[in-house]
């Protein structure tokens, strides 16, 4: 009897194996957008399983992308760290970058973006992401744009090459 439940558990294990490699996304498994050339944001990953209405496998998402960012050497931003993002050409939209710098607001109390500088033919498509989350700038850049789509600057120093 105690064999036969072994080998059902054995069975059990297998299968839910199977299953799980087979998800697009999941806790432990490679995500399909992992083997693609461009990885997109959090929220960009985030998305499918919305769609899906796949809650934990979106919290993940999103989690995993915090823990990204959290987790890197440089983090946290301090005051004078550049950073520049770089947009994909879209619909009508040429490719453009954008320049901040990060610095301490005493009118927000805390670490905020400021635009210094873009390459957009459209002035009003710009400065999105200033002044930023206080205190965390770097988060709602990351999380939306992603990574690969972000440049940061240290010191004179490229921290986090993007792509």
């Amino acid at each position: 009897m105690l064999r036969r439940a072994r080998a059902e558990a054995r069975r059990l294990i297998t299968w839910a194996r199977d299953k799980a490699d087979a998800l697009p996304y999941g806790r432990g498994l490679t995500p399909v957008w992992a083997t693609t050339a461009h990885t997109p944001s959090p929220l960009a990953r985030a998305e499918d399983p919305k769609r899906r209405r796949d809650a934990l496998c979106e919290y993940h998402a999103i989690t995993d992308g915090h823990a990204e960012l959290t987790s890197a050497p440089w983090y946290p931003a301090i005051a004078g760290d550049v950073l520049h993002i770089h947009y994909e050409a879209s619909g009508q939209m040429s490719a453009f970058g954008e320049t901040y710098v990060i610095e301490h607001s005493d009118k927000e109390d805390g670490l905020v973006l400021r635009l210094l500088a873009h390459t957009s033919q459209d002035p009003d498509a710009v400065g999105f992401y200033a002044p930023g989350m206080v205190g965390d700038p770097l988060m709602e850049p990351w999380m939306e744009s992603g990574p690969a789509s972000l440049t940061l600057v240290r010191d004179g120093r490229v921290i986090h090459p993007g792509r």
